[in-house]
């Protein structure tokens, strides 16, 4: 309720001072209006708070872009008349609730009005405001020489002097009990109001959640007098659109190349970036470059992209599991896994090894047991013999029929391939002879493994159409391999390698060596030998027969066939029924009889795979 003596006391202060001018506030929404239209007395004319000085170029007086207010909450007529005038204290958020503009300008009912912070610059310099008009909104607005960029919409960035209390607070109380300090404010605008939190003057700005709404009038003062504006540049819009395209191209190609942790940092370097471009223009030019969109802009790609490489690299898991789960170890698997680009989809040349099987008389074997049973037997047989080869890290290639074709040394590259190979090779043959034993006790035939290795040069890769292939091993390397386990049906033996395999192995395996053969399309000898065992738990057992084997092979490379034979002899007594020292025996007589050409150079020649 109005109480008429405190209005005249005001009043008489007012105008006793002189320049004073009071707030009243504008409604922007019909809700406003309903809420104090029962309780709002009478109100004075606004002639005395409107802009007096307006200059209208405009052909159409249509000003969509300012603030129009649908209706006004203004002072008694008392104090209106008292006062210098009035200016509004409306403040208008962002979209996100953030002040950071505030309207100068307002038009309502065909006059237009002044902020309070642009009024009590006007009263406290002497300069009225002038405000200049054409069709696209407010061309010019100033007082004297203070012209605040504004734009056509009459608004005004703020440029915020810090958080709040940043600008002197005195308090009120002070003020009544006479122990402020006027000295301080003698010759200084103060604007009077509310800051206690439960009085609801309490805005969001872009320094705190929790600001003062009269310090946002207060720094805007600050702007007006000291001509520290911020400024929104013209060049913004298409800053910000170069920029966009910019930035969505570059990480778009950047980031679909790069590992994700490398893209989490290109990400967080472009971020960084743009918020140190727009601090830097915003403190060292005072311009306001928004960077929340491109912010944003980056955000979003850097999680799709994130995202999508999520799912394709989901999509080469389940790829190289699906594709490689059967006939890889999983620890391979889980290498592809982690690193494709390790499979190289094609072929491609390397050095590898390669490991044939094959079970010796397996047709006379099959024609002796039932369909249903052989494959059962088959079927535990290869599961063994594959559990081996993939404990070792091997790849199998491929079942055919009784037989295993595995290589070693992809997709994934290991240095002891050849290794790998032969110490798989020989618990092959140890699994073999316990699982023999166990067929033995139900009455059931045993089975005879012959495998042949060699290392060399292959390609390896995917092969086949687009549709169906099978990732594989070619060349006369693995030609070798395959002639090199046929091989061991003449020689009576388990397990024959290469010599290029014995290079690679060194001491690490018993072997002795078989022959120097050419096998079946090759022109070229080589040397084989055969797998015996582990150097550290079979040597023993085999020194003192390879001590005989050995020299007799010596003498009969030597040509001293009659010592050859002697030797020989003697290593069929340490291992009866060898058949290598059984077929070199031989070829001494042979030779004791018939003596080959003097070219001869020990080779034998295979006319048979």
């Amino acid at each position: 309720p109005q109480n008429p003596d405190n209005d005249a006391a005001l009043a008489a202060a007012f105008a006793r001072h002189g320049a004073v001018i009071p707030g009243m506030f504008f409604f922007t929404s019909p809700d406003e209006i309903r809420h104090l239209e029962n309780d709002t007395p009478p109100r004075t004319s606004l002639a005395k708070s409107r802009i007096l000085r307006v200059f209208d170029d405009s052909e159409t007086g249509e000003f969509p872009q300012l603030l129009t207010p649908l209706g006004v909450n203004a002072n008694i007529p008392l104090i209106e008349q008292s006062g210098a005038g009035t200016g509004y204290f409306n403040v208008v958020p962002d979209m996100d609730g953030v002040i950071r503009r505030i309207p100068l300008v307002c038009r309502y009912q065909d006059d237009f009005y002044p902020a309070l912070s642009l009024k009590t610059v006007s009263a406290f310099t002497g300069k009225p405001l002038k405000l200049m008009l054409n069709d696209a909104g407010i061309s010019q607005l100033s007082a004297g020489e203070i012209v605040p960029p504004i734009g056509t919409a009459g608004r005004m960035l703020i440029n915020y002097t810090g958080p709040a209390y940043t600008i002197p607070h005195i308090s009120a109380s002070d003020v009544l009990d006479g122990t402020a300090d006027n000295e301080s404010i003698a010759g200084k605008i103060v604007i009077i109001g509310v800051t206690a939190t439960g009085l609801y003057d309490i805005r969001l700005t872009p320094f705190e959640t929790v600001y003062p709404g009269v310090e946002i009038h207060a720094n805007v003062v600050d702007n007006l007098l000291t001509g520290r504006y911020l400024r929104e540049p013209w060049w913004n819009v298409p800053a910000l659109l170069a920029a966009l395209i910019v930035l969505t191209v570059a990480l778009s190609t950047i980031l679909v190349r790069v590992r994700a942790l490398y893209g989490a940092l290109v990400a967080a370097v472009l971020f960084c970036g743009v918020l140190g471009v727009s601090f830097c223009f915003f403190y060292a030019y005072r311009l306001w470059i928004p960077p929340a969109i491109l912010l944003t802009l980056i955000a979003v790609l850097s999680s799709a992209v994130s995202l999508l490489k999520f799912m394709r690299e989901e999509q080469e898991r389940r790829f190289i599991k699906g594709a490689f789960g059967q006939y890889l170890s999983p620890h391979l698997v889980d290498e592809l896994v982690h690193n494709p680009k390790l499979l190289t989809l094609g072929g491609e040349e390397k050095v590898l090894t390669v490991l044939f099987t094959d079970i010796a008389g397996f047709t006379r074997i099959s024609e002796s047991i039932p369909p249903t049973e052989l494959v059962t037997r088959l079927n535990e047989y290869t599961t063994l013999m594959s559990d081996i080869i993939l404990e070792r890290n091997g790849t199998i290639d491929k079942y055919i029929g009784d037989a295993i074709m595995a290589f070693f040394g992809a997709p994934v590259e290991m240095a002891d391939h050849s290794e790998k190979a032969c110490a798989a090779a020989i618990l092959m043959q140890r699994a073999l002879t316990e699982l023999n034993t166990r067929w033995e006790t139900e009455g059931k035939p045993p089975f005879d493994t012959r495998i042949g290795i060699h290392t060399g040069k292959m390609v390896v890769g995917n092969m086949g159409s687009r549709n169906k292939f099978n990732y594989t091993v070619l060349g006369d390397s693995v030609n070798l391999g395959a002639r090199l386990e046929g091989a061991n049906k003449f020689y009576g033996t388990g397990i024959i390698v290469s010599e290029a395999v014995t290079r690679q192995i060194g001491y690490q395996f018993i072997t002795r060596m078989l022959d120097r053969v050419k096998v079946v399309g090759k022109e070229k000898a080589v040397a084989i030998y055969e797998l015996l065992g582990f150097s550290d738990s079979d040597s023993a057992r085999f020194a003192a027969f390879l001590q005989e084997y050995n020299k007799g092979l010596e003498l009969f490379y030597a040509r001293d066939w009659k010592k050859a034979a002697a030797r020989f002899k003697q290593a069929r007594i340490l291992k009866p029924h060898d058949r290598p020292s059984y077929i070199l025996l031989e070829r001494c007589e042979s030779y004791l009889a018939i003596p080959p050409a003097d070219d001869w150079d020990g080779t034998f020649q295979f006319t048979s795979k």
